[in-house]
């Protein structure tokens, strides 16, 4: 019953449900990892039928797939499961999948996340300690899962669709992308302004997938990639300048470097927009904060900004903030021009 005391949610169950969300989480990735979402994508199976299609245990099979019925990924009817609104989520084959951010969550995330508390008290990157590699340099040594990477960078569809729309293009001709990745964003805003020129700008490896992506979208035409180091230049020649999701990844110090080499590239009066949650008031500050950890944990700087340290490091750097407008997500466009050089 509803109104059952012995029932009431109580501070031991809340605090309960925190200690076992690593639980619930090692679940979802075990899902993704093992292909279920994609197996009932045709319609519902048994639990029986899940294993012997994905070559796992019957028994655990159904005990999991249970689990993560409760926990609203999955459906169960007449003893065969389904996929709900969730797990329909993890498929593979959705623009908007989660399934990559899932894997790349569940294993190098995770696995930085173990030793956590060591980390914290002497102050060491927990990615290095775990891997004896900066997050980076691992994605580049290991181009599977830099890939990997790029499409769970590439699945946000919801900011990614948005942002075309949300700033006023008209009056540009070229965007230089810095940090483009694969190129996900590049074709989107170039599919929704037709006059529009682009460059793509990044490491080598997140290049190359970004030149597949344009190809793809029959685009050459009008892109060009070119691969670098943002900490050191960024092409000249763009008439607004975009870093979607670049600056939280980096320590003060970095994104005073990134922002003065697009302010060393753009001519006065350019535009620079920039993509990242900005803390403060209205935004739900448990998933910003979860965030602004990972940040921690990845590359121990980093994080979420408020809006006064993003203009701090803007005005800094030579350009005035204009405008920051929200985005889905909690993330919201950060506008602002290049100062004369006087």
């Amino acid at each position: 019953m509803p109104d059952d005391p012995a029932r009431a949610k109580t501070p031991q169950l809340e605090l309960m449900n925190l200690i076992i969300g690593d639980w619930k989480a090692r679940a979802v990735y075990t899902a993704a990892e093992l292909g279920w979402p994609d197996r009932l994508a045709d319609g519902p199976l048994t639990a029986a039928q899940v294993a012997a299609a994905s070559g796992t245990d019957p028994v655990a099979t159904h005990r999991f797939l249970q689990y993560l019925t409760a926990l609203g990924v999955f459906r169960e009817e007449n003893g065969s499961f389904s996929l709900a609104e969730l797990g329909e989520l993890l498929r593979s084959d959705r623009d908007d999948s989660l399934r990559p951010y899932t894997l790349i969550a569940g294993s190098e995330f995770h696995r930085a996340w173990t030793d956590i508390a060591s980390a914290v008290r002497t102050g060491q990157n927990a990615f290095e300690g775990a891997f004896q590699s900066s997050f980076f340099e691992y994605l580049s040594a290991n181009p599977e899962r830099g890939k990997l990477f790029d499409r769970a960078m590439a699945g946000n569809t919801a900011l990614f669709d948005a942002l075309p729309g949300a700033y006023d293009f008209g009056a540009h001709q070229r965007f230089v992308d810095v940090g483009g990745g694969s190129g996900e964003l590049a074709v989107r805003l170039l599919a929704a302004h037709q006059h529009l020129h682009g460059t793509v700008y990044d490491a080598e490896q997140s290049a190359e997938a970004a030149k597949k992506a344009i190809a793809d979208a029959g685009l050459t035409e009008r892109c060009e990639v070119a691969s670098g180091d943002f900490l050191e230049s960024v092409p000249e020649g763009g008439d607004v300048y975009l870093l979607a999701r670049v600056l939280v990844n980096w320590p003060d110090e970095d994104c005073a470097r990134i922002l003065a080499n697009c302010a060393a590239a753009a001519a006065p009066g350019t535009r620079l927009l920039l993509v990242e949650r900005v803390s403060g008031p209205g935004v739900d500050n448990a998933l910003l904060l979860s965030h602004d950890t990972l940040m921690y944990v990845l590359f121990g700087g980093g994080g979420i900004r408020s809006s006064a340290e993003v203009t701090r490091l803007l005005e800094e750097a030579g350009f005035a903030l204009d405008a920051i407008t929200p985005l889905p997500q909690e993330f919201s466009l950060i506008t602002a021009t290049r100062r004369n050089y006087s």
